[in-house]
Parts: structure tokens; sequence; C-alpha cells
């Protein structure tokens, strides 16, 4: 699903440049600030998507029997 999402975002990026959107954004601070953002916010929500991944695998260890 992540590589569903990471394609259709880099889609849209490509589309933006190429309809010459893309000198303007350049320009503009906001554009900085956003791109800044996610560079800070990426790294805690892949932090908390490995943390997910092993409450579950864990979790599920724990259910198994133990035959």
């Amino acid at each position: 699903m992540a590589q569903i999402m990471e394609s259709q975002n880099v889609g849209a990026a490509f589309a933006i440049f190429k309809s010459g959107l893309g000198e303007s954004f350049l320009t503009n601070p906001i554009f900085y600030f956003m791109i800044g953002l996610m560079l800070v916010v990426a790294p805690f929500k892949f932090k908390h998507f490995l943390g997910f991944m092993h409450r579950k695998k864990k979790q599920s260890a724990r259910e198994m029997p133990k035959g």
C-alpha cells in the first residue's frame, strides 16, 4: 500500500513540475517549510510504524500454542 501511495505522489509531483508550476514553487517560502515539515514528520511516522509492527509480531508470538 505504501508503494501505491508513493507512486501517486511521485506522479503528481512530476505532473506539477511538467506543467510549469514548479518554477513558482521554488520561489515561494511556504513550500520550503512544507518540505522541511515532511522531512521531520516522516521519521516519526516510520518509527511508530516499526513499533506497531513489532507489537503485532510480539502479540502473535504470544498467542501461538507451545505445542
